[in-house]
């Protein structure tokens, strides 16, 4: 392996690594987010920009292409269309919100090969960001103490932090009882961010050799996912596991139960307001969910235009939401597919889809069915959580992943099929 590639390899690790500081509303508040976003942001593109000089060879997709263009055309007409304050202001922070997507579009538009050799241990440092995050995890639920602030200036910068049994999740200290537990979070905010980079890093070992290191790790991950206490992450877990080895090379699985999950999904909003809230009463956290879908979709139009390219939701969110302050008690979506027809609407659902399907195709396609797994679990999550930088950042993976020998496209149908 040439020195260019063990860059390009070490590369690739930081960027993900950079991905999940940035969905870390611990890390960014601490270190005030305007400084970390500015020092950040120019890195990222850097790296992506020396990730290209360094490589030798790279294939080419019009889809990614035609994908990249189209959903920073979108985000254009989407925030023009429903401005809140200042267009320019709102474009780069919506860009910064899906920075994940946009490499994603990059890396499927021009995919650098890089050879791996039997034995790599690809993602080696986000592994090792992985393994302090969940140290901490673990000791913030033994020791029952977040350990870091958990607000600023009276502002709570964590989400649902603290678990009352039989009571369930909140952020507020003060309605705290002798029957609490602190979720495992690390910096990552609440359980739900931490449990995502558990997973991610579960796919990443489980393309490792098998060795008694590489066990030991992946059940350091496995403990640290139940420890969240996130039922939404304990879900994505069991249905990775499930469809890892219950599906195993059988390819029309995987991608039925793809198609499925995106259609189930393309009808979310249909199907959430046939649902009556009696069904749901024994479930409070399923209906606190629908209750701030149903809000948002009560102070929302919904127009053809709207329809189709959003409506910058994820700029006037909080213009929209309920009067209250505390972000425990504020109406949010916790569903990514409606949150992303809420901002960019259909158009936006089908950027994406398109995208995301090429890589998890391209996936099954090199026999990688874990990562094929990862990226069902990551959306089986999506129907109760807006976790968009996830699906970006397991897309980005598992590109990145790809093509672990020079010889991996030589049937030159295979060739033909990338484009």
């Amino acid at each position: 392996m040439t020195q260019n590639q063990w860059i390009v390899k070490g590369i690739q690790p930081f960027i993900i690594i950079i991905f999940f500081v940035l969905s870390s509303p611990t890390i960014v508040q601490l270190t005030q987010s305007n400084f970390l976003t500015k020092l950040l942001i120019p890195i990222l593109f850097l790296l992506i920009i020396l990730l290209y000089i360094l490589t030798t060879k790279a294939f080419f997709s019009v889809k990614g292409f035609v994908c990249l263009v189209l959903f920073l055309l979108l985000v254009g007409f989407s925030i023009a269309s429903s401005p809140s304050y200042s267009v320019t202001s709102e474009i780069k922070s919506t860009l910064v919100r899906y920075l994940p997507f946009l490499f994603m579009f990059i890396i499927l538009w021009l995919r650098p090969i890089t050879k791996h050799k039997i034995g790599d241990r690809h993602f080696l440092l986000v592994v090792y960001f992985g393994l302090i995050e969940s140290v901490l995890g673990i000791f913030q639920f033994v020791l029952k103490s977040p350990l870091l602030p958990t607000s600023i200036n009276g502002q709570q910068i964590v989400s649902s932090i603290y678990y009352i049994v039989g009571q369930g999740g909140t952020g507020d200290s003060s309605l705290l009882n002798a029957n609490y537990l602190v979720r495992a979070s690390g910096t990552m905010g609440s359980g739900l961010g931490l449990g995502i980079l558990c997973l991610c890093c579960i796919a990443i070992i489980e393309m490792w050799p098998h060795t008694k290191w590489r066990n030991m790790i992946r059940g350091v991950f496995y403990l640290t996912s139940f420890l969240t206490l996130t039922s939404t992450i304990i879900v994505g877990l069991s249905f990775y596991i499930i469809t890892k080895r219950v599906y195993k090379e059988k390819q029309f699985l995987y991608k039925w139960t793809y198609y499925s999950l995106w259609f189930i999904g393309l009808v979310s909003q249909w199907i959430i307001s046939k649902i009556p809230d009696s069904i749901f009463e024994k479930l409070p956290s399923l209906l606190s969910r629908f209750d701030g879908i149903k809000y948002y979709e009560s102070v929302l139009s919904f127009g053809t235009k709207n329809i189709l390219i959003g409506q910058n939701f994820s700029n006037r969110w909080q213009n929209l939401a309920n009067a209250t302050m505390n972000i425990n008690g504020r109406y949010v979506v916790d569903n990514f597919f409606m949150y992303i027809f809420f901002d960019l609407g259909l158009l936006g659902l089908l950027i994406i889809f398109i995208a995301h399907r090429q890589t998890f195709v391209q996936s099954l396609r090199e026999d990688q069915y874990i990562l094929a797994s990862l990226s069902l679990s990551i959306l089986i999550i999506g129907f109760a959580n807006n976790i968009s930088y996830a699906v970006g950042i397991a897309g980005f993976i598992t590109l990145c992943s790809l093509n672990k020998s020079p010889d991996a496209y030589e049937n030159l149908k295979e060739k033909n099929n990338l484009l």
